[in-house]
């Protein structure tokens, strides 16, 4: 048995190749052979599966290293390669794990397997190699019928496969691999002609013919050597006959999918008949793999889809069938059991007035008695403006209305009713001019206009500075009422009305939770982090002493009930109905 050479010498080699020779049972060679061939792979487990003949089942019966079991990464592995009958290497992660099935006279007997659980230096070609290298052991121990048979009959197919195996797992392609596996077994049994063929939908399907570049199976010799691979398919044992052409024997083999047909002068006895057995038995596999990989690509689906169905479905999957029946019995109750469908979106408090104090007048800020962030109690003074402007303004125009009132007395002294007229309008204006004037001077002092809190607005770094009438200098909003704004993605926001009940949760008070009550959903939407949004208004029940306006947080509206699949499901099938009617022609 080959092993790689990146692998470390075996210190407990020739033991196990004593008790490899010499094991009187099964169980004890089939421990032998997985220390013999575990140490030079350097695997990290190993576990040999056989039919057991008292329940036609199989079962482990040997482990590496002894008395450790393999772990269930391993025992996966071993049994996808039973119910797929074929070679497989499964790569998870950083591990990895390469599980061989033996047949023995075209039945499946034993799956070798090993796992790494870290990645090997080796490559995968050269691992599955050399486990290849070993089957013919287990191969002719299972199918050998003494002690002596099986001696000579592994010995011969341990040598005498080494280039057979090498050369078709090398091969670029099936045919080229076919018939390279025909020309060794040519020299292997003295053949005078091996062919190679497989089983396809009009039945054996002439693939390779021993030392032969090129055939046209429309001829004779092609037509009868796929005759007799037919008989060996429909047998299902080895099958013993005239060769296709004329004077000498034939020995048609059938393993799986692909077909054997081996010709000579002389007659195959039994012995011949079992190594041969061995010998495409081990070959078998190797050209599977080329088979396998050169079908089209739905056919492999619906293999692996039949080998799925399988492992699922098989004799030893009780418990993946309880597990599976029980995910069914539980998919079918989310369809009826119905839960609480809550809407959720990015939330902010809002005061619910919003009082903006704007410059009165053109002139410069001589006082600042508060600002952003600071509790204000009603008519308490914020800031001041400059009003001497003002005040000389106002004297100017009460001397103006008291000369006009004297004016207005001569001309009633004089009688002169045309002048009364002129000098009473006149003394309108500028009673109104003053009246003007002292509406500003009461307005160059900025009060509050309710209890609450200013928002925003900081004079205190500006005072001196001018500002112009209309600028905005403060927003006070009151303690005693706030508004909730939600921002709900627009795939949710059909769900959402007026009147439903919500919770909110803020970032800055996560210790408790406040209740909501949506009060409008506005029709316009705002681009929001790449998405679109609907501003959403609740109002808040409860106490909200601790509140302030511009906390942030979540909050969820209670939209009705749903079944949980549809709760789960629905944005992602939202989503699929949109983009599978945007594709639709």
């Amino acid at each position: 048995m080959s092993s790689r050479s990146e692998a470390a010498p075996n210190p407990v080699a020739e033991r196990d190749w004593g008790r490899l020779a010499g094991a009187a049972s099964f169980e004890e060679f089939a421990g032998a052979w997985l220390a013999v061939a575990g140490g030079p792979l350097a695997a990290d487990r190993g576990v040999l599966v056989a039919r057991r003949s008292e329940s036609e089942r199989f079962a482990p019966v040997a482990f590496y290293p002894e008395a450790q079991p393999c772990g269930p990464f391993l025992a996966d592995a071993a049994e996808r390669a039973l119910y797929e009958a074929r070679p497989l290497v499964i790569a998870e992660g950083g591990r990895l794990g390469i599980a061989y099935p033996v047949s023995v006279r075209g039945r499946l007997e034993a799956i070798a397997a090993f796992e790494w659980t870290q990645a090997p230096e080796a490559s995968q070609a050269s691992l599955l190699r050399a486990i290849q290298w070993g089957i013919p052991w287990i191969e002719a121990r299972l199918g050998a019928t003494s002690a002596d048979a099986q001696t000579a009959s592994a010995a011969q197919a341990g040598g005498a496969l080494h280039l057979a195996l090498r050369n078709t797992v090398a091969a670029g392609s099936l045919v080229d691999a076919a018939r390279a596996a025909a020309t060794e077994l040519v020299r292997l049994f003295a053949c005078e002609r091996v062919s190679v063929g497989q089983v396809a939908e009009r039945g054996a399907a002439l693939v390779a013919i021993s030392n032969t570049a090129q055939f046209d199976v429309r001829l004779a010799l092609p037509r009868a050597i796929e005759a007799l691979m037919e008989d060996a398919r429909l047998s299902s044992k080895p099958l013993q006959g005239e060769a296709a052409d004329g004077p000498g024997h034939s020995l048609c083999l059938a393993h799986g999918q692909l077909l054997f047909c081996l010709e000579r002068a002389q007659p195959f006895d039994e012995k011949a008949i079992r190594q041969a057995e061995a010998a495409c038995g081990a070959l078998a596999p190797a050209l599977s793999l080329h088979r396998e990989n050169e079908l089209p690509l739905q056919q492999r689906a619906l293999r692996r889809a039949r080998a799925a169905w399988r492992h699922w479905l098989g004799q030893s999957a009780g418990e993946r069938r309880a597990a599976a029946v029980s995910a069914l019995v539980l998919l079918v109750l989310f369809f009826f059991v119905e839960g609480d469908f809550r809407v959720s979106g990015d939330a902010a408090l809002e005061g619910s007035v919003r009082r903006v104090m704007t410059a009165p007048f053109d002139g410069y800020v001589i006082a600042s008695y508060a600002r952003a962030g600071d509790r204000v109690a009603k008519d308490a003074p914020i800031a001041a403006l400059d009003d001497r402007d003002l005040r000389l303004e106002r004297v100017r125009s009460a001397s103006q209305q008291a000369q006009y009132a004297r004016q207005l007395q001569e001309a009633a002294a004089k009688h002169e009713r045309g002048q009364m007229q002129i000098v009473q309008a006149q003394m309108a204006q500028a009673e109104a001019q003053v009246q003007l004037l002292d509406e500003q001077l009461r307005r160059a002092r900025i009060t509050a206009p309710f209890d609450g809190l200013i928002v925003s607005g900081d004079l205190s770094q500006s005072v001196g500075s001018a500002v112009r009438k209309g600028d905005t200098l403060f927003e006070v909003t009151p303690l005693s009422g706030y508004r909730v704004v939600v921002q709900v993605d627009e795939t949710e926001i059909s769900s959402v009305r007026a009147g439903q009940k919500g919770t909110l949760l803020l970032a800055a008070i996560t210790s408790e939770s406040f209740p909501i009550t949506v009060t409008a959903v506005t029709p316009v939407a705002k681009a929001q982090e790449g998405r679109n949004a609907f501003r959403v208004e609740a109002a808040l029940e409860g106490p909200v002493e601790r509140l302030r306006p511009g906390m942030e947080g979540v909050a969820k509206i209670e939209a009705g009930s749903r079944n949980l699949i549809w709760i789960w499901t629905h944005r992602f099938t939202n989503w699929l109905r949109l983009k599978v009617w945007s594709l639709w022609p």
